[in-house]
């Protein structure tokens, strides 16, 4: 996690480095199947992720930093919360823990993620956090229902 974060912040400082030794220094797989420990370990520094990604997004929106850290989010989905992913993200590792998935449920509310709500678990403690007080997060609220009449 710190390490990949560490490069991060390196490819975004030093944008002379050539494309393919981003994307080759960012593609390496965790060593261990992610489970409820790997992930929380890796967020410890992966949670900065998001911010990094708004960074590097607004230098160059096509750049392969940009690419590489889109790899990381679909990879991470504890950490990346505010980078957009696709409804069929694995969260399998994480979702099933308690306290994980409150976090994971408090950074979508917090970052207004609305790509994160695809998954019926995350719609169901959505609705959970938020009780009856939905003007709290309308918009959250908004596009859970919506997933849940499709």
């Amino acid at each position: 996690g710190s390490h990949t974060l560490f490069r991060c912040c390196q490819f975004l400082i030093y944008r002379d480095l050539p494309d393919d030794a981003v994307t080759h220094a960012l593609q390496k797989q965790s060593p261990r199947p992610p489970d409820p420990v790997a992930c929380y370990s890796a967020d410890i520094a992966l949670s900065f992720l998001p911010d990094l990604f708004q960074l590097a997004r607004g230098i160059s929106p096509d750049d392969p930093l940009v690419q590489a850290m889109r790899e990381l989010a679909r990879q991470w989905p504890l950490s990346s919360v505010g980078i957009p992913l696709s409804a069929d993200a694995d969260l399998a590792p994480f979702i099933e823990h308690p306290c994980l998935r409150e976090l994971y449920v408090e950074r979508i509310l917090q970052r207004r993620d609305r790509s994160r709500t695809g998954h019926p678990a995350v719609r169901a403690a959505i609705r959970s956090a938020v009780g009856a007080y939905h003007e709290l997060a309308p918009e959250m609220i908004t596009a859970i229902s919506q997933e849940n009449s499709q």
